[in-house]
């Protein structure tokens, strides 16, 4: 696997109130894909979604490709997604 880069940025997702107290966790995840930095971020976005609520931050930790024949063949990025952790007890 070669890096070809590292991209540190964070994007933000829309429409999350921001006020009051609270208290957010932020895991690290990694997405794969053949098609894009973009579309291994959002893979990794929506596989997260699939049991956490809320992801309302994800900051890009780290981009490398995969490499044969000279061709990039696959993207893979680190991210640290964050979300506010609820008020709520589990049953």
């Amino acid at each position: 696997m070669s890096t070809l880069g590292t991209l540190r940025s964070t994007y933000w997702v829309p429409n999350v109130p921001r006020s009051g107290r609270m208290v957010e966790k932020t895991i690290e995840l990694t997405g794969i894909s053949a098609n894009s930095v973009e579309d291994a971020v959002q893979l990794a976005i929506a596989r997260a979604g699939v049991t956490i609520s809320g992801i309302h931050s994800v900051h890009v930790e780290d981009i490398s490709a995969a490499v044969e024949a000279n061709k990039v063949v696959r993207w893979r990025v680190r991210i640290k997604a964050t979300f506010q952790v609820k008020d709520e007890l589990h049953e």
